[in-house]
């Protein structure tokens, strides 16, 4: 992906956020167009971008939310200390579950034998980004 094709997707990030709310804003996009060669740190599964973010907004893991897809995204996450991970069954999650959709609620995962995601228990599984973020305003602490 080029940076300018980046930037359109951020753009319609933008207007859809605006179409629904016109408030919204973004207070910061991180990414990293790095290829794997080039051992980038802020590249998933490094938690660069992780360590950035929460270093700009004077927070902890302890703090801090991540939401993702894939593997790569909840060992960035566990790597920088963010203590509640979320895998979405939209995108990979659901293939990285062995093909077990979520449930209805988002559903603490203690362990697991599968795929992989035995290291970085443990995380929450959720139907899609909407379902987490309901779920995280009704138990926030």
């Amino acid at each position: 992906m080029t940076e300018g094709g980046l930037n359109e997707i951020h753009e319609e990030m933008r207007k859809l956020l605006l179409d629904e709310d016109d408030d919204a804003s973004f207070d910061a996009l991180y990414c990293c167009l790095s290829r794997k060669e080039e051992q980038d740190p802020r590249m998933k599964p490094g938690c660069g971008m992780i360590l950035e973010a929460m270093s700009d907004f004077e927070v902890r893991g302890t703090e801090s939310v991540f939401i993702g897809d894939t593997l790569t995204d909840l060992q960035a996450a566990k790597a920088g200390g963010v203590d509640l991970r979320i895998l979405l069954e939209t995108g990979f999650g659901k293939g990285l579950m062995g093909g077990q959709p979520a449930l209805e609620e988002p559903v603490t995962i203690k362990s697991i034998e599968s795929r992989g995601l035995d290291i970085v228990t443990p995380f929450v599984y959720a139907r899609n980004l909407d379902a987490a973020a309901t779920w995280l305003c009704g138990n926030r602490r």
